[in-house]
């Protein structure tokens, strides 16, 4: 496949048009994206984020037992799981991990794309060692994020544990990223700390405390999620380059990112530089390179999440997705367009992955298989098609098996003697 320029209208990160490069995206992914565009309670978002996350490293985080074993090895684990979501929503978004310890801010993981690396990174590198320094941790995220392109997002995200922080002037590391436009979010565990919550008003930022594993594991997936953007931002132009894989026969090429040898790398269309990943940006020409699946799977944000209600499950009721029976009496969460009905996992799952309805999901594609089998077993097979439509897609299919009629073959005078001889 050749390379090819996709030039992208972007309001501060936010795709708003249609990608030009229709040889790498298919219609179905067209027309989706026209949807998205005309939706209009399709939100305004960042979709080429920034972000650097600080972590309480200090030695008060080794020795908190509160969330067992302790809360370094929460802490550890929650961040692993967070950098794996964060680029299955944000694949064209980059992040770093700044550890604070010693009352310093020291880089655990740079500012690249990749939740492997990351995650690598973080389990060989997470210690806990001597005091917190939020102003130094705060320095440091703005020096990180100093490089950052104009149409991309600034964040903080702050993970803490210790009561206090070892600082000279707090006051004026706060305001100083104001003045480099940062917006810092702090996750506070055990309790509420006054400067922990004013350094993310100051800044527009949020500010939440958790007290079990799972609400940190909540909390942090809740960052995944682009922000919204507001109508008035100014727009600017995005350029993004489709790279070509290169397979190297008999050799290996190094990659201009790392200089290991690859035997597949990916090329840059403009500069023809090298890489052993993408999404990144290229370190000679400044272009950023992508794919159409991380494109697809960036403006996916746009989509607005499908309108459910809470009620209560009646009697013999199921799932519309899974076909699990639910209890009387469970929660169940009901679609305001189809009226389906959906158990949490796959409400959840609706809302986060698919930005669409199950129930709504079936019944388009119901109605694409009822188009075709009106033209393959007419019209009286399309009525007892939409009979198999309240099943989950797999009855649908079968259904359309079954419908689909073989071709008659048509006798020669020939066959018609031969088979008059043996009757």
């Amino acid at each position: 496949m050749g390379s090819s320029y996709r030039e992208g209208r972007a309001i501060g990160g936010r795709t708003d048009v249609c990608f030009a490069v229709s040889a790498l995206l298919s219609r179905e992914e067209i027309q989706d994206f026209t949807t998205l565009l005309t939706d209009k309670r399709s939100a305004n978002r960042y979709l080429l984020r920034r972000v650097v996350v600080l972590v309480d490293n200090s030695s008060g985080v080794y020795e908190e037992r509160d969330l067992p074993p302790n809360r370094l090895v929460v802490f550890g684990r929650a961040l692993q799981q967070f950098t794996t979501d964060f680029f299955t929503m944000n694949p064209t978004s980059e992040l770093a991990v700044v550890g604070m310890s010693g009352r310093s801010a020291t880089i655990i993981s740079p500012m690249g794309a990749g939740s492997a690396t990351h995650a690598e990174r973080i389990a060989d590198k997470f210690t806990s060692d001597g005091d917190l320094s939020f102003q130094r941790g705060l320095a440091r995220a703005g020096q990180v994020l100093a490089a950052a392109p104009a149409h991309s997002t600034r964040e903080v995200l702050a993970l803490l544990s210790s009561r206090v922080t070892r600082d000279t002037d707090l006051d004026g590391g706060v305001a100083a990223a104001v003045a480099q436009g940062l917006t810092v979010h702090t996750i506070v565990a055990g309790c509420d700390v006054h400067a922990y919550r004013a350094a993310a008003v100051s800044t527009g930022g949020s500010c939440s405390v958790v007290r079990t594993e799972q609400e940190l594991t909540s909390c942090l997936a809740s960052h995944c999620v682009p922000r919204a953007a507001p109508e008035t931002q100014p727009a600017s132009f995005v350029r993004m380059g489709f790279p070509c894989v290169l397979t190297h026969l008999g050799a290996s090429v190094p990659c201009v990112c790392h200089g290991v040898p690859h035997t597949t790398t990916y090329q840059c269309p403009r500069c023809a530089g090298r890489y052993c990943t993408i999404p990144t940006t290229c370190l000679d020409c400044g272009l950023q390179l992508v794919s159409s699946t991380h494109a697809t799977r960036t403006a996916a944000n746009l989509r607005p999440e499908p309108i459910t209600t809470d009620v209560a499950a009646g009697a013999g009721a199921r799932c519309v997705a899974c076909m699990v029976r639910l209890t009387e009496g469970s929660p169940m969460a009901q679609c305001g367009a189809c009226g389906a009905g959906l158990c949490p996992s796959c409400r959840d799952l609706a809302a986060r992955d698919l930005r669409t309805c199950l129930g709504c999901l079936l019944k388009v594609k119901g109605a694409a298989v009822a188009a075709v089998v009106q033209r393959v077993a007419g019209p009286v097979a399309v009525e007892r098609v939409a009979q198999k439509t309240v099943r989950p897609a797999q009855k649908t299919v079968r259904a359309v098996k079954v419908l689909r009629r073989k071709p008659v073959k048509k006798k020669t005078p020939g066959a018609a003697k031969k088979a008059a001889l043996f009757d």
